[in-house]
């Protein structure tokens, strides 16, 4: 009996066809690797692009949150800066009215004075006559600008009104040369570089003057001439002697 042979495993097959089933799979692999890192790398550009908005929104909340507390100091720094000026100039102004204030007081208290030593006679000199005058350095003006004031007295045995003028020079020099400055200050009371002065006891007359660039003052002249009540004249220079306003 002939025993019948069994079909060979590899009955059919091919290596063409392994080479291809091969082939399959390796593109198989490969799409799904492809398709993992599609979907890998979508999901994680996903989660880039959300966690930069988040840093993108944290960092816009931050820059405002600092350009408003910048903007803050700034504000501050101005009501500062504006605060200290005001008290500044709050601080001068007040320094200049209780500087004006004292020098009224104690021009007032010298007029008084003066007056009552005229009443009760202690001024001896008889007639009108200068009696004081201060040049004053104004402290806001320029260089060359000053204020004079000039006190005039009579004394005499009844009250008797007198009227004329008063005239003021200064003389000194300038690039070498003696010369004399007639003072002049505008006003209805003045004629020219003449002050009119009218009083029975005391007057006293101020005004702002200026000097001329270069001018170098040595000495003030004053001169009255009464014109009305007894007519006489008087004269008194004054070294130049400047006060700080």
């Amino acid at each position: 009996m002939q025993i019948p042979k069994l079909p060979s495993r590899n009955a059919g097959y091919s290596p063409r066809q392994g080479a291809f089933g091969r082939s399959y799979v390796i593109v198989a692999v490969i799409i799904a690797v492809a398709c993992v890192s599609y979907w890998f790398g979508t999901y994680r550009a996903g989660q880039f692009a959300a966690l930069s908005r988040v840093e993108k929104a944290q960092a816009s909340r931050q820059s405002e949150e600092c350009r408003q507390h910048l903007e803050e100091c700034r504000q501050q720094t101005v009501n500062l800066s504006k605060g200290a000026e005001i008290d500044a100039a709050v601080l001068a102004q007040t320094r200049t009215e209780v500087a004006q204030g004292r020098a009224r007081v104690a021009r007032l208290e010298q007029d008084v004075t003066l007056y009552r030593s005229l009443v009760e006679g202690s001024v001896r000199t008889a007639g009108v006559s200068v009696h004081s005058l201060d040049i004053v350095r104004l402290p806001d003006g320029e260089p060359q600008r000053y204020r004079y004031r000039l006190t005039l007295i009579q004394r005499a045995q009844r009250q008797v009104e007198v009227q004329g003028f008063a005239s003021i020079s200064v003389s000194g020099t300038r690039d070498g040369k003696a010369i004399s400055i007639g003072l002049r200050e505008s006003g209805e009371r003045q004629s020219g570089n003449r002050v009119a002065v009218r009083f029975v006891y005391f007057q006293t007359l101020e005004g702002d003057f200026f000097l001329p660039e270069g001018f170098q003052p040595l000495q003030v002249r004053v001169q009255v001439e009464i014109r009305k009540g007894k007519p006489q004249q008087a004269e008194r220079t004054f070294d130049w002697t400047v006060l700080e306003g």
